[in-house]
């Protein structure tokens, strides 16, 4: 999923023009690590991916779908 993400916000800043400089500019992140994180040499974090996002003009949706319920159907029942 960080893959998808990460790949969106690339195509996304090539469909506006930015380059990295500016995008760093704008976001507070360096050239240097926005080019890792599109070349998969570094993992960010969410609230990089936010920066960059909101630097793009863009939202990220992230969905957590399951949670509790999915670990409680795969954990063994206890009998009591």
């Amino acid at each position: 999923m960080l893959n998808k993400i990460v790949n969106q916000l690339r195509i996304e800043r090539h469909a506006q023009k930015v380059t990295l400089d500016e995008l760093a500019a704008k976001s507070g992140i360096s050239a240097k690590h926005i080019c890792n994180i599109e070349n998969f040499k570094s993992k960010p974090t969410i609230e990089t991916l936010q920066k960059l996002a909101n630097a793009l003009g863009v939202k990220i949706n992230i969905q957590i779908i399951g949670g509790s319920d999915l670990l409680e159907e795969e954990s063994p029942k206890k009998a009591i």
